[in-house]
C-alpha cells in the first residue's frame, strides 16, 4: 500500500480483515505510518473481542431457544453494526495515544523537537487518518431525540423557572424532552 492516509488506511484494514498475511505500507511520514498501523491493529483486536463476546451471547440465546440457530450469524452481524461507532472511536483514540506515547518513550519526539518539528506538525498526519474515521462515525449517527434546557432548545422561551413543555422539533421531526418539564 502506497500512502498511509485515509484511502491507504482503508486498504490496510480491508486487507487485514480479508486475512492478508503480510501488508507492506510505504509512506514518507513515519508518524502517519505508525498511526495507521496502530489504528489498524487496534481496530482488528477490538472487533475480534466484540465479535467473540457477542458470539458467545448469541450462541447462549440460541441454546435457550430465544434465537433461531439458523439466524445466529444474522443476529451477530446486526449487533456488531451497533457497536461500530464505539469501536472506531476507541480504536482511533488508542492509536493516537499509543503512537505518541511510543514516540516519547523512544525519544523520537526529542529528535523531532531538535529539528524544529513540534506537536503542531503532528496535527496534519493525525487529521489525515482521523477525518475519514470521523466521517464514518458521523455517517452512522442517528439522532432520535434531544433534551432541551430551561429556555428551550433554541433559547426562545425566556420565562425564568417556568416548566418548559416537551415538544417535537419542527425542522428535524424528533422529540425534544425538556429538562424542566413535567417529567424530569
Amino acid at each position: 500500500v502506497f500512502g498511509a492516509g485515509g484511502i491507504g488506511l482503508s486498504t490496510i484494514n480491508a486487507a487485514a480483515i480479508a486475512g492478508a498475511g503480510r501488508i507492506i505500507v510505504v509512506d514518507k511520514d513515519p508518524f502517519k505510518f505508525d498511526l495507521a498501523r496502530s489504528f489498524g491493529a487496534t481496530l482488528v483486536v477490538l472487533f475480534t473481542i466484540v465479535l467473540t463476546v457477542l458470539l458467545i451471547r448469541t450462541l447462549g440465546l440460541a441454546s435457550r431457544g430465544s434465537v433461531n440457530p439458523e439466524e445466529v450469524m444474522l443476529v451477530l452481524g446486526y449487533t456488531v453494526l451497533g457497536y461500530t461507532q464505539t469501536i472506531l472511536t476507541l480504536a482511533l483514540f488508542i492509536a493516537i495515544v499509543s503512537t505518541l506515547s511510543r514516540m516519547y518513550r523512544d525519544s523520537e519526539m526529542a529528535v523531532l523537537f531538535s529539528l524544529g518539528q513540534g506537536p503542531r506538525q503532528m496535527v496534519g498526519p493525525v487529521m489525515l487518518i482521523a477525518l475519514p474515521v470521523a466521517a464514518l462515525i458521523a455517517a452512522g449517527v442517528n439522532v432520535t431525540s434531544a433534551f432541551g434546557p430551561q429556555h428551550g432548545l433554541k433559547g426562545d422561551k425566556q420565562d425564568n423557572m417556568v416548566e418548559t413543555a416537551d415538544e417535537v422539533d419542527p425542522l428535524h421531526g424528533i422529540p425534544v424532552f425538556s429538562l424542566y418539564g413535567e417529567v424530569r
